[in-house]
């Protein structure tokens, strides 16, 4: 028979759940999702190891498939995960920096100048949605101010999910709902935001192009 794989990504847990077409499911399997504090000094700056949580995701992937049916597979997988997060990755490929995990507080400054400076009621009418300081947006502004080295070398900003399908597939892009948490999408177009880019000055060069959910992506 033929299955169907979902990858959960989450900042307590990381799973993979298969199912049948029919939805039922077959098996599943779920690890803790690592994070480290990489200065003592600092411990509200949490990351996640980009490196450790690719090794989590495929010690779940092949601990649910080891309780599949023999001869089955799994034809299809999918990824859903906390869109927020994400990582710079340079042209050749090397992941610059870890995922900053979306409970540390190094984004505020950049997040309350963004307030005073662009404004709540400007953003919503650019974006449709409601601002936090873990937002992709203020990442980005946080890594040009704080990390120039780093950002003058970013090819593609590359968001949690999309990074595992990423290390899958080979294959960069942007799933649609997980564009819209980066603060910088624009839903009335389906791209990223001319506006938010201008007044950030940001490029939308950095961010991978967008694909709608459920768009296959190459084969893993």
């Amino acid at each position: 028979m033929d299955y169907l794989m979902g990858i959960d990504l989450g900042s307590t847990s990381i799973r993979a759940v298969i199912y049948s077409t029919k939805g039922v499911m077959i098996s599943t399997a779920s690890r803790h999702s690592p994070s480290k504090i990489p200065d003592p000094t600092k411990p509200d700056e949490v990351i996640w190891p980009h490196e450790e949580i690719w090794e989590t995701t495929c010690a779940v992937v092949n601990a649910a498939l080891a309780d599949m049916p023999p001869g089955d597979k799994v034809v299809a997988v999918a990824t859903a995960c906390v869109g927020m997060e994400g990582l710079p990755i340079a042209k050749d490929g090397t992941e610059l920096y870890p995922f900053i995990s979306w409970v540390g507080p190094r984004t505020l400054p950049q997040f309350t100048n963004w307030l005073e400076t662009f404004g709540v009621e400007r953003h919503f009418q650019a974006t449709g949605n409601h601002l936090y300081p873990f937002n992709g947006l203020f990442r980005l502004l946080w890594m040009r101010e704080n990390e120039p080295e780093i950002f003058a070398r970013i090819h593609k900003w590359v968001l949690y999910g999309d990074y595992i399908n990423y290390r899958l597939c080979g294959k960069l892009a942007a799933e649609v709902s997980m564009a819209s948490s980066t603060a910088m999408f624009d839903p009335a177009t389906q791209t990223w935001s001319q506006d938010v880019l201008q007044a950030s000055g940001l490029s939308a060069d950095l961010m991978c192009d967008i694909r709608p959910s459920g768009s296959l992506l190459g084969t893993v």
